[in-house]
């Protein structure tokens, strides 16, 4: 076969909690950051919004992963982010504990939220525009047929009555 099986051993876990966030609003700054070979997403996480605290500590896990669902179980000694090493999309959408929770971009291609010191159940739907945008596209356009379809009964009954 021309194929093989490689394991990286120091690979990053998909999800993390990094020791510092910095909020950097800035695109071609965060990209040459990211990119700087120094770089450590373990240590640092840069978002482009207002950010959790600067230290974090504590533990999560993925305890749940499906193509548009994601649950993360997490206990924070105090308040930080988590980190979910999937790509950022506004479609995605974020609980804590069954409560709305704001997704964020961190290190410009990945997902986060900022969640405060305990156990948390964190929940990250996808939910894209689009797909609401077309329920209610159909839902319109049913609408109308029905409306279309009810005058034109109404209208041939009366032609034909007469």
């Amino acid at each position: 076969a021309d194929w093989a099986v490689l394991k990286v051993h120091d690979a990053m876990p998909r999800v993390f909690i990094p020791l510092q966030i910095e909020a950097l609003t800035d695109a071609e700054q965060v990209f040459g950051r990211i990119t700087d070979p120094t770089f450590d997403p373990a240590l640092i996480a840069y978002v482009e919004t207002a950010t959790p605290p600067a230290v974090a500590r504590g533990s999560a896990a993925l305890v749940g992963d499906e193509p548009d669902r994601v649950v993360i179980e997490a206990n924070l000694e105090q308040g930080g982010l988590i980190v979910l090493a999937d790509r950022f999309d506004a479609g995605w959408q974020a609980t804590i504990d069954d409560e709305p929770a704001r997704v964020l971009r961190v290190n410009y291609v990945l997902r986060g939220v900022a969640a405060p010191a305990g156990r948390h159940a964190i929940t990250f739907t996808y939910r894209p525009r689009s797909f609401t945008r077309g329920v209610w596209a159909m839902g319109a356009a049913l609408v109308i047929l029905m409306v279309w379809a009810g005058t034109s009964m109404v209208w041939t009954r009366r032609r034909f009555a007469s």
